[in-house]
């Protein structure tokens, strides 16, 4: 049945304000097609793609275009004030001239790949990109409560451009439930990601690289936490430092590091598993007193102690340690290498592992596979 009076006019343009079905109430019943291309209904249902620029529920901040990074950090902070729960950055390339904090329980997030994993070298890859001015000499990021999130973004430190404190890419002080996912964190003056006095908190599938000390460091009274599917390379300092209770570093590419792959040096119960830890210039793995009851579990080592031949080893444990377990981990060296560990294993003073199930290639360490007995060595082979 058609309608009782016309609806469009020329050129099919419709020329009453609107359509509507005869209960309709807004906000309460039936339906409306508007003139000027809103439209409301009680029910929808959709057979194809939806395609929405915004969605109820989300603040929305573009890009402003202003290098001074004034107006970008004012939007965005404005932005996580306010009441809603997620802030949605539009892609494009923001600028910064003061730390974005998160409040507790809110949401900053991008658009992004499903994870990040970036080349060697490679910068400004992703959609939203965020950097922080020259001269700011601050962090970019600090989460302020407890249940915060960031997501799919890309934090520039500019650390060339900054001449002055401990700027680190995400701070995470004294806080739980906290999570970072899918973020490409580089070119920080000091760490990419700081945990301190802070439990249970994740940082999923991100590439953290190029940072100008240590990529993630984990301090002494940090518990709990978990670093996982990320790529943590080419950092100043140790690409990880861990120092507090039972935090586990699990399917992580570790390399490329000025230093030490992963140094661990205190706390307990702390867990390496299915990393790849190599060409770290010194050291690839460390376990320095009072680190104890660590547990290194089904990683590959190879090609670390780039700096100098006969030198650095792939694991050191070194002091009064107990409970320290190395099983099913493989060590080798990349062809074309010539810089050779000393030791596949190697115990410094008081130090000593339980070994087993580990693979070593003999040829590919320079003074030999174990620098002396493990406390319980069996099952291990050679060749």
């Amino acid at each position: 049945m058609g309608f009782a009076n016309a609806i469009i006019g020329g050129a099919a343009a419709l020329i009453r304000a609107a359509i509507r079905s005869p209960n309709f109430v807004t906000g309460v019943s039936g339906w409306s097609v508007n003139k000027d291309g809103s439209a409301e209904f009680s029910d929808l249902t959709a057979r194809g793609n939806i395609v929405a620029t915004e969605i109820a529920g989300i603040a929305y901040v573009r890009a402003s275009g202003d290098i001074s990074g004034v107006t970008d950090a004012n939007n965005i902070n404005s932005a996580l004030s306010g009441a809603t729960p997620v802030v949605q950055l539009i892609p494009g390339t923001y600028y910064i001239n003061r730390t974005l904090v998160i409040p507790s329980s809110k949401s900053l997030v991008g658009t992004g790949p499903a994870a990040v994993n970036v080349a060697p070298g490679a910068i400004h890859v992703m959609p939203v990109i965020i950097i922080l001015v020259s001269g700011s000499n601050t962090h970019m990021v600090e989460f302020a409560g407890n249940n915060c999130y960031l997501g799919s973004v890309e934090l520039d430190g500019n650390q060339a451009g900054q001449s002055a404190g401990f700027g680190t890419g995400l701070l995470i002080d004294n806080l739980f439930y906290c999570q970072a996912e899918k973020v490409f964190i580089h070119d920080q003056r000091y760490y990419g990601v700081s945990l301190v006095n802070s439990l249970a908190n994740k940082i999923y599938f991100s590439s953290i690289s190029s940072n100008g000390n240590s990529g993630i460091s984990i301090d002494s009274s940090s518990d709990d936490n978990e670093i996982l599917g990320c790529y943590i390379a080419n950092n100043g300092a140790d690409n990880i430092v861990i120092s507090g209770f039972v935090n586990h570093l699990l399917d992580c590419d570790i390399w490329g590091s000025a230093a030490n792959g992963v140094t661990i040096n205190g706390g307990r119960g702390n867990l390496v598993t299915n990393c790849g830890i190599d060409h770290n210039q010194q050291n690839g793995l460390v376990i320095l007193s009072p680190a104890a009851s660590v547990s290194v579990v089904n990683c590959t080592f190879h090609s670390n102690g780039l700096a100098a031949n006969n030198t650095y080893n792939n694991i050191v444990v070194t002091g009064t340690q107990v409970e320290i377990a190395i099983a099913a981990c493989n060590f080798w060296l990349d062809g074309g290498v010539t810089n050779k560990v000393a030791y596949h294993i190697f115990y410094g003073a008081g130090g000593g592992a339980k070994t087993h199930g580990n693979g070593f290639g003999s040829a590919n360490s320079a003074s030999g596979t174990i620098s002396g007995p493990s406390v319980a060595k069996d099952a291990n082979e050679t060749g």
